[in-house]
């Protein structure tokens, strides 16, 4: 039976407007408690539980794209004349981004094989520390099984902004007023905020049809942040965006598990928290080389090279105002490197299956 466009659009309004609705409650719930990046976290749990639980939500790529635009032109904004100065100090780190992936992914991909025991090609692609839909995809067509991918990836992108948050939190005693978040900005400049807004959205165009990683965040920021690098612009992007822009990323993190294998994830579950250990272990080895090397701070190291997601890992940095310029900068090369490094991946895995 053929299904009516308008009850199809209405279906997806009801589950947009569910998961936002579930997201928006569990980061109420989770200010009033004061957890640590509440509104990140309170929706990322809330539509989590929801869609484990059988509710029909979700939060369309379109939405999240454009929130993720806004977000973007938030990180350029932080490309502030300092960054310039500071960017003398990254070289050594920036040359430790291909040693760590290649680290991760033999040590993750091992454990996945020998003790999670999944096929080889697709412990490979489930340990590549980045590149979430390029691993699904290039893993399925290589022969591994792209449920067990995902399922994976979205796991460990969950851990890891778990354990991260409570570790700055619990362990270095990293807080800010969740409260100021939203009371930021509100003066700004209103001509030269819209104009931000507008190169934004022609940058993340642009990089999207280019076909760039992470459109969303390399566009806005090779476009905005020699703005602000240059003092051309100084407005500061309210701050209730930021706000906004963290619950919708939870709701849409939270909302993937809707529809899941109970089965897979719990099966999974365990092991990829194992590997989201052993990956943030290298992660804080790494930083604290650098931070006696170089001096690079160790929290911001921590930040730039954990296993989470590129949007997840810089709006934490941004929100806890940790060097999101150093953060974004480093996540955009490891997207970068994982995507590039794919296809070649998957060819040789293939023919070594043979």
């Amino acid at each position: 039976m053929k299904v009516c466009p308008r009850m199809t659009v209405s279906s997806q309004v009801r589950s947009i407007t569910l998961a936002l609705a579930i997201g928006a409650t569990g980061g109420l719930v989770a200010v009033f408690l004061n957890i640590p990046l509440a509104l990140l976290l309170g929706p990322l749990f809330a539509t989590m539980v929801a869609g484990l639980a059988g509710a029909r939500i979700n939060v369309p790529d379109g939405l999240r794209t454009s929130v993720m635009t806004i977000l973007g032109a938030f990180l350029a904004s932080k490309f502030t004349p300092d960054v310039v100065t500071s960017m003398a100090q990254w070289p050594l780190s920036l040359a430790s981004v291909p040693l760590y992936i290649a680290i991760s992914t033999a040590i993750a991909g091992f454990y996945f094989h020998r003790v999670a025991k999944l096929d080889r090609i697709s412990s490979i692609f489930a340990a590549v520390p980045g590149g979430l839909m390029v691993m699904i995809a290039i893993g399925g067509t290589s022969g591994g099984d792209e449920r067990r991918i995902a399922i994976s990836h979205i796991l460990r992108i969950v851990i890891a902004v778990f354990i991260v948050t409570f570790i700055l939190w619990g362990v270095f005693d990293v807080q800010r007023d969740q409260s100021d978040m939203l009371t930021s900005g509100l003066d700004a400049d209103m001509v030269q905020l819209g104009m931000v807004m507008l190169i934004a959205g022609l940058g993340t165009y642009v990089a999207h049809r280019m076909g760039l990683p992470a459109p969303q965040f390399l566009g806005p920021l090779v476009c905005i942040a020699p703005l602000y690098i240059t003092a051309t612009v100084t407005v500061a992007i309210p701050g209730p965006l930021l706000a906004v822009g963290l619950w919708v990323l939870g709701c849409s993190i939270g909302s993937r598990f809707a529809g899941f294998d109970h089965r897979i994830l719990a099966r999974l579950a365990g092991h990829t928290l194992i590997s989201v250990g052993l990956l943030l272990l290298i992660s804080s080895g790494t930083a604290g080389l650098l931070y006696l090397v170089t001096g690079i701070p160790f929290i911001a190291g921590l930040l730039a090279f954990s296993p989470g997601g590129i949007a997840e890992m810089s709006l934490i940095a941004l929100a806890l105002d940790i060097d999101p310029a150093y953060v974004v900068i480093h996540h955009l090369l490891r997207i970068g490197i994982c995507i590039l490094a794919a296809p070649v991946l998957g060819t040789l895995l293939k023919d070594k299956s043979r």
